[in-house]
Formats: C-alpha cells, structure tokens, sequence
C-alpha cells in the first residue's frame, strides 16, 4: 500500500497509544499499586462495580463539588472521606497542546484488553466528559 496507509502491517492492528510519538499524556496511579481491581462473578475477569464509582457517588463522594469537573486528578475516597489514591494525568513533555488526548494508561489501571471498565478509569473518562459538557465548571475546577 501506498501513501497515509504505508505502514507494516502489524501497525495497524496496534493501538495509537502504544506509540510513544503519538502519545500526549500519561495517566497512573499514586501511590503505585493502591487500587486492586476486584475479581468478576467467574473469578477470573473482573467487573465494574457502580459502587465503586466516584462520578456515581457525586458530591457525597468528593470533598469539593468541582473535583467532579477535574481530571488532571482524580481522587478516590473510601465511604469515611479518606482519601485512598489519586488518579493522575501527565502530559507528555514537548507535546503541543491540543483538544485530542491520546492517553497511555498504566496496567494497574487498565490491566488488560477485556477489563478496561476500571473504577479509576471510568471516574477519569466521565470526569473528561463533564469537563466537555460543563466547560464552565471545569474552567473553575481547574483554576
């Protein structure tokens, strides 16, 4: 093949994030290892819990109303207002600024390709969509 499509053929079978070039920010944990994603009813592929879900809890979860707006850090809670570990997004050095993400996420997080609906990666993706949806809200939660 020619032109845009010139790439070997495994690339195109590769997600975009696995490329370093392409990647703008780097989403991890911290502290590294604090959340355990739990095991699925069969024992072996884990489920998402709504319970576990920061956005679903909302303002009973978070300690301020505008954390629900940021997702440069996301913080966890326990039902005690504990704070049990913070999602954090890094943006890669020398990147343009931009309003594409393409988002490289560390294995505690996204632990393989059939569980991606991690609590902390869907309390990062719902955060992404209120700051879009509510982009004054955002504005100030990130001020």
């Amino acid at each position: 093949m020619r032109g845009d499509f010139a790439f070997r053929d495994t690339a195109r079978l590769v997600p975009v994030g696995l490329f370093d070039d392409f990647v703008t920010h780097v989403l991890v944990l911290d502290p590294p290892g604090a959340y355990r994603n739990p095991p699925g009813r069969s024992g072996t592929c884990p489920t998402l819990r709504y319970d576990e879900l920061e956005i679903v809890r909302g303002k009973g979860r978070v300690q301020r109303a505008a954390e629900l707006y940021d997702f440069d850090t996301v913080r966890h809670y326990a039902d005690d207002g504990k704070l049990l570990y913070t999602s954090r997004l890094h943006r890669q050095p020398g990147r343009a600024e931009s309003d594409v993400m393409i988002v490289r996420v560390s294995g505690e997080i996204i632990p393989n390709h059939n569980d991606i609906f991690t609590s902390p990666f869907v309390d990062f993706i719902s955060r992404v969509i209120n700051a879009g949806l509510f982009p004054d809200q955002w504005a100030a939660a990130t001020r």
